[in-house]
């Protein structure tokens, strides 16, 4: 038999049942949510029933024993570039800077959002 999340605590479940924990036991091991068993939720966890099965606890360590760290790029290159121009006059020009910046542009101002360009604010 393969051993998988959804088993142990299944397996979890039934102990606690049969203990007399009952739904008690149910709210304990998924403290989040407490609904009723439908296709895509057992009354433990969601799941995708066309996705794949869930790994083993066997998949995961061995997953985790065997990747390997790849190479952080420093610098990946980027042909989409937006360089606006100094002043809009007529009409708004809106530029996505990063994160939460973004720089608005019309009627002569130049209108910068969320202006963090420190190492801290």
């Amino acid at each position: 038999m393969k051993f998988t999340r959804r088993r142990i605590l299944a397996g979890f479940a039934a102990l606690a049942a049969a203990l007399g924990g009952g739904t008690a036991a149910q709210a304990r091991l998924n403290r989040y949510y407490d609904g009723p068993v439908s296709d895509h939720f057992d009354g433990f966890r969601f799941f995708d029933e066309h996705g794949s099965p869930p790994k083993s606890i066997g998949d995961l360590l061995r997953w985790q024993m065997s990747r390997s760290s790849a190479k952080w790029p420093s610098h990946v290159p980027n042909s989409f570039s937006d360089k606006p121009p100094v002043r809009v006059e007529k009409g708004i020009r809106i530029s996505y800077v990063g994160h939460a910046t973004v720089l608005i542009q019309t009627a002569g101002l130049n209108i910068l959002t969320d202006p963090v360009w420190s190492e801290r604010a």
